[in-house]
């Protein structure tokens, strides 16, 4: 997805989250994992486990005691970090989930 099309910025921030739905395998999983990047509409995390896109899972923050559902939007192949899968979610709710400031969506990194 070009940046054109996507709906707000992006940081990159580690924050750690814990993950559970169903995986590709159909076995009902509760992952615990981190965050790469950070948007105010959702993030790409690092998992374990592959998801099929559109799939529904649950996302909490433990140390926030935040919970939220989100959709699984694209799953890549192995990011080669520990074999993890780079995965794409997409957050129910908009609202400030992740307890971060986020840079105006009309922001642009000097060049």
């Amino acid at each position: 997805m070009g940046r054109a099309a996507r709906r707000s910025s992006r940081i990159a921030l580690a924050i750690p989250v814990e993950l559970s739905g169903i995986d590709d395998s159909g076995a009902e999983v509760r992952e615990r994992a981190t965050t790469k990047l950070l948007s105010r509409h959702g993030a790409c995390v690092l998992l374990q486990h592959r998801f099929s896109n559109g799939s529904e899972i649950g996302i909490s923050i433990p140390h926030l005691g935040r919970q939220q559902k989100c959709r699984i939007v694209w799953a890549a192949i192995e990011s080669g970090e520990n074999g993890s899968y780079e995965t794409g979610i997409e957050l129910q709710g908009a609202e400030d989930f992740w307890g971060v400031q986020f840079p105006p969506d009309d922001w642009v990194v000097p060049q």
